[in-house]
């Protein structure tokens, strides 16, 4: 059970008796100490973001740690601004996401207008040149294509964004039309050959390779603790257990940790993590199977900060 700190104020407070005598009393009244925690800046590692250099008027192939291959160059780009940009050497920075922890620490819950998606591929894509932050060119297009043990129907892309505090993704088709695609199959890269999905975005940012798996019928989930976990020092994220998907609960007032997004009979891991102090962290870590109007509780326990960061890893 998280504690809250308490810093102690001293009141005097000055009673006037019945027979006009004065006496200073002393008391101390707790004030809850504000926890700044911003999870995915302490959780996240800077290995994560992957530095590549691509140069000439080739095109380049580079590959992710998972194997994912992005096919670029140069020419491709252009500045923020509309600007040519003769861009010899660019610094391209790609951050996968790849495993359930990595939804998690990166905030990117796999959500789109409320709709559930399973994910088999997100990254986060920007290229700079001398330091300039730079676009894709208009008729150019990303090319790259993720590997894949198993091909799903209904694989799309799917552009990513953040408003309102809320990350959310939306089908590439509602914006690029059919210019920007997913197709699966076995393609022949670098003289190799990679079973998985081949992908051509007109976009940037945030790319995700997603299925949908629920219609966006609405089912409220709430996870109900006491006053002292606020969305200032608490974290509560719903992971499914049988599909590559996760869902980041919003906190509200007077309801605790709350979604709509977790379908009635869905198999998930509710694991929260609360900050106390800079070196003070509690985790919870329960599996549960969705009813209708779900009310989950859970159990925080306190837990060094090297188990929670294998913890992570581990999911």
């Amino acid at each position: 059970m998280i504690r809250a700190r308490y810093v102690w104020l001293f009141v005097g407070v000055v009673l006037s008796t019945h027979i006009g005598c004065k006496k200073e009393i002393d008391q101390f009244v707790p004030v809850q100490e504000a926890v700044d925690f911003d999870f995915s800046s302490e959780f996240s590692d800077i290995r994560d973001t992957l530095g590549y250099k691509i140069e000439g008027d080739d095109w380049n192939i580079v590959y992710t740690p998972k194997g994912t291959a992005f096919i670029l160059k140069p020419g491709m780009f252009e500045f923020t601004d509309g600007s040519s940009c003769s861009c010899e050497t660019v610094n391209v920075q790609i951050i996968e996401v790849a495993e359930k922890r990595d939804l998690l620490l990166h905030n990117t819950p796999t959500v789109s207008d409320n709709a559930l998606l399973a994910t088999a591929g997100a990254y986060h894509i920007s290229a700079a040149f001398q330091g300039r932050q730079l676009q894709l060119i208009d008729y150019e297009q990303i090319c790259f294509v993720l590997p894949s043990k198993k091909l799903e129907e209904g694989m799309e892309l799917f552009y990513g964004s953040q408003s309102r505090n809320r990350f959310s993704w939306t089908p590439a088709s509602v914006i690029s039309g059919s210019q920007s695609y997913v197709k699966k199959g076995e393609w022949l890269i670098d003289s190799s050959w990679i079973v998985g999905y081949e992908c051509f975005s007109d976009n940037m940012d945030w790319l995700g390779v997603h299925k949908f798996i629920s219609d966006g019928t609405e089912n409220q989930t709430c996870v109900k603790l006491n006053e002292f976990f606020t969305e200032d020092n608490t974290v509560i994220f719903a992971i499914f257990n049988d599909q590559k998907a996760m869902v980041r609960l919003d906190y509200e007032a007077n309801k605790g940790f709350c979604t709509q997004n977790l379908p009635e009979g869905s198999s998930v891991r509710f694991v929260g993590i609360a900050k106390r102090d800079d070196t003070i962290y509690d985790l919870a870590n329960e599996t549960a199977r969705i009813n209708a109007d779900h009310l989950q509780t859970l159990s925080f326990m306190p837990v060094p900060l090297s188990d929670l960061k294998s913890f992570l890893l581990a999911l």
